[in-house]
């Protein structure tokens, strides 16, 4: 793609419809167009680029390709931690000694 053509195709993508958007995702998801018909690799990675810059350009959209929710399991459980018991002197001297 020339330089003229790589950058009509950003512009392009940046403005999709909703709708456009949504039948790029689902195409590229499922290997098919809405009406039935199979997706090729090209189409497949033209519209992976496009997805990829729509999303770039409107950041507000929520699910973005290859990005995870932050409902993981350690960002919401509350840590409790525990206090250490404290170091029994001797014990420690014995170790250093023996060392």
């Amino acid at each position: 793609m020339s330089d003229t053509g790589q950058s009509e195709f950003y512009q392009q993508a940046k403005q999709l419809l909703p709708q456009q958007y949504s039948d790029f995702k689902r195409a590229v998801e499922t290997g098919k167009w809405p009406d039935g018909a199979v997706v090729s690799s090209k189409q497949r990675e033209l519209m992976l680029q496009a997805i990829i810059v729509y999303e770039h350009a409107n950041p507000a959209e929520k699910s973005k390709t290859g990005q995870m929710d932050d409902s993981c399991a350690s960002k919401s459980a509350k840590v409790v931690a525990e206090a250490p018991e404290p170091i029994n002197q001797a014990a420690l001297k014995n170790i250093i000694v023996k060392n």
